[in-house]
């Protein structure tokens, strides 16, 4: 039988560095390092195993906090020293995506999400703002102050959007809209929601007459009493 791993080369230590990184939105999450039993155990189990070099044994990243991560691929490097392990999971007790939160002081600032990316990249921004533990981040006031604070902002976000549309003001919609969007953000990142999830729910509807609503139509009761009277 054909070895599995036979293009995996690990180092003199025995150990192969790999990425986990989440499958859904390509978050990456931790580095981890495996040997030859930690990637078939992976392989045969279909959840994330990584050797330890402190206990010296293996381990199922995630799993101290209650998950596991469950595999959904795992793709190497051309050469064969490097992994990359997707994985589906759920943030860790203290809502942490990813173990890569912190920005290295004086790293050259990254180029600005383009506009299709900006979604995912507002939710990560969200996310990483509030698991910084900045008390003077208005994102981590947010958290902080919970759910109920949350959504009274999102309402009174959309009412000032209503409000810029009576005034028929376009650049006022679209300022009041970017609130609107922001604030609505956090509360998909308060429950952990990426915003994929949304798109995904409109592309199911896309095409469908009504975008995929069922609408009742105004006066139809009336219409039927009428009938039937």
């Amino acid at each position: 039988m054909d070895d599995p791993i036979a293009d995996i080369r690990f180092g003199p230590d025995g150990l192969v560095p790999a990425v986990v990184q989440d499958a859904g939105d390509r978050t990456v999450l931790m580095l981890v390092e495996m040997n030859r039993n930690a990637l078939l155990r992976t392989l045969q189990t279909g959840l994330a195993h990584a050797w330890s070099r402190a206990q010296q044994d293996l381990y199922k990243p995630g799993e101290a906090l209650g998950q596991a991560y469950r595999v959904v691929d795992i793709k190497h490097s051309d050469g064969g020293d490097t992994l990359l392990i997707q994985v589906r999971h759920a943030p860790d007790s203290t809502g942490q995506r990813s173990h890569f939160s912190r920005s290295l002081a004086g790293a050259a600032q990254a180029e600005p999400p383009t506009v299709t990316e900006m979604p995912a990249a507002l939710y990560d921004l969200i996310l990483s703002r509030h698991e910084a533990g900045d008390e003077k981040s208005y994102v981590r006031g947010l958290f902080r102050r919970g759910q109920d604070v949350i959504c009274k902002k999102v309402a009174e976000e959309a009412a000032e959007v209503v409000l810029a549309s009576k005034n028929q003001a376009p650049s006022e919609i679209v300022y009041e809209m970017a609130d609107l969007w922001f604030h609505a953000t956090v509360l998909l990142g308060y429950h952990r929601i990426h915003p994929h999830e949304v798109w995904r729910e409109l592309q199911r509807r896309f095409g469908q007459p009504g975008g995929g609503k069922t609408l009742s139509v105004e006066g139809s009761s009336a219409a039927s009493e009428t009938a039937s009277g």
